[in-house]
């Protein structure tokens, strides 16, 4: 029986998963946007405990959001500041 490849919906979650997981913070959950089914949005929560919410558009760059209709562009790497902390 042949193994069917990873969908791209699957590739995208996993890669969110890994991003989330990097930070420490918990996937709570990931979906296509309702709007836009080639874009996905990842629902996490940090260490504190706030939901934080990405937009991870077509070609895989990362936008979070901060206010009704406003989001801004997340770096989906490490800065070098950032793992020294």
């Amino acid at each position: 029986m042949k193994k069917s490849s990873p969908s791209e919906f699957d590739l995208q979650y996993k890669t969110f998963e890994l991003f989330c997981q990097v930070r420490q913070w918990n996937v709570w959950r990931f979906a296509p946007n309702r709007k836009n089914p080639k874009q996905h949005i990842g629902y996490a929560f940090d260490e504190e405990g706030n939901e934080l919410i990405f937009l991870i558009s077509e070609n895989g760059n990362y936008y979070k959001f901060v206010d009704v209709k406003r989001w801004e562009p997340y770096e989906y790497a490490f800065k070098e500041e950032e793992c020294a902390e």
